[in-house]
């Protein structure tokens, strides 16, 4: 192997030679490219050649660095430069000969001391501190786009969830309720609860009525609508909602979406067996609930209370009026004298509902400023909607 011991040296062979692979990216590698950049004998350089391309730049003052095995069609005909500390050559050589170089030649620390003194970009403590300051980048971006992927896959996944639940909804929702929106304009709607001032109440005639939970046990009250929703085991075995299969007016069963939790609260599939029972999804997110318009594209406000299905219901349909009956909102128990200890109405259960009814009333005036909602024989509602008392 020729020991190149000055700049004279290393510019006669590159004249002679067809062309070059400087073998190093390190602080020599990088002295001699500055220079023959500087001296304008680039040209002869075909690239830098490194064992691995890990941690090293891609290229060096423009000029690519390629990894060895690469270099397969540069071995015979071009001379390999070994621009490392002397010390390290006769290992690089042997590594150089196995490959299959024809020729070698290293640079001599004279030669590099010597050259280093030309090139004035950078010292090589400067140099040197580039260099780590590259690789950091170089482990902080592959850290990054191994983020980035991790990130990407997670709202990928999310995404998809939410478009499943969507289709969901709006399939479920379409099935129930299309044909409804605006179809009791001018006409009169009430809700028929289920607490104890439900007694004194005397159908109005003409109109609609929609009734919730057990208000169908109610002979008193024929109803056009029935929105139930927790069916919940232990009710069910009770008896709360005995014969509700044979009611005959429209039957809308809430659930859930398959995002939700609370899958206990379902009604068994043996309740949808007759055409007049159709599901319904409503809003799961109870602390946050939205109120949408569009009931066949959305979830139906209803997570507090199924009072509020029926309820966004009847201002879809856009009646004249809508009559609160039974919607007492109070620890009174139920019209028929029951009391539900797991399912009373304590204070401040009453005043989230409230606060809910308040949510629909300005959900109502915004969107259905023509619609007048009027509390029936109002007893923890009083003031919310336009009161009115019928004994």
């Amino acid at each position: 192997m020729e020991l190149i011991n000055n700049k004279v040296n290393l510019e006669n062979i590159l004249e002679d030679c067809e062309g070059c692979v400087i073998y190093g990216a390190g602080l020599v590698g990088t002295c001699i490219v500055q220079y023959l950049i500087k001296e304008k004998l680039s040209s002869k350089v075909i690239c830098v050649a490194v064992k691995s391309k890990e941690k090293n730049p891609s290229a060096i003052m423009g000029i690519d660095v390629c990894k060895l095995s690469e270099l397969e069609v540069y071995k015979e005909r071009y001379i390999f430069l070994i621009a490392t500390l002397e010390h390290l050559h006769k290992g690089i050589k042997k590594e150089l000969e196995e490959f299959g170089c024809k020729r070698t030649a290293g640079i001599s620390n004279a030669c590099y001391a010597e050259i280093r003194e030309q090139v004035n970009d950078f010292t090589p403590d400067i140099l040197c501190a580039i260099q780590k300051g590259m690789a950091n980048i170089y482990d902080s971006m592959s850290l990054l786009y191994k983020k980035i992927d991790e990130i990407r896959y997670g709202l990928s996944y999310e995404l998809s969830l939410l478009i499943e639940e969507q289709n969901e909804i709006r399939d479920v929702n379409t099935k129930a309720f299309a044909g409804y929106q605006n179809c009791y304009y001018g006409k009169d709607v009430v809700i028929v609860a289920t607490g104890p001032s439900l007694n004194d109440y005397q159908p109005i005639e003409g109109a609609i009525h929609i009734g919730v939970n057990t208000a169908y046990k109610n002979p008193g009250i024929a109803l056009d609508y029935l929105f139930a929703q927790d069916g919940r085991d232990e009710y069910l075995k009770s008896g709360k909602f005995e014969g509700i299969e044979n009611t005959g007016c429209k039957i809308f069963l809430g659930r859930l979406s398959k995002r939700a939790q609370s899958e206990y609260m379902e009604f068994p599939e043996t309740y949808r067996l007759k055409e007049n029972v159709k599901d319904y999804i409503l809003d799961h997110a109870w602390t946050e609930e939205r109120i949408y318009r569009d009931i066949c594209s959305h979830p139906v406000s209803g997570g507090y209370s199924v009072t509020f299905s029926a309820l966004h219901f009847a201002l879809y349909t856009y009646p004249k009026r809508i009559y609160l009956v039974g919607c007492d909102n109070a620890p009174t128990g139920y019209y028929d004298g029951t009391v539900e200890k797991n399912c009373l109405i304590e204070n401040e259960t009453a005043e989230r509902l409230k606060e809910h009814f308040l949510e629909m009333k300005r959900f109502a005036q915004m969107h259905y400023p023509e619609t007048e909602i009027i509390s029936v024989n109002p007893v923890g509602l009083k003031g919310v909607f336009k009161d009115r008392y019928i004994k």
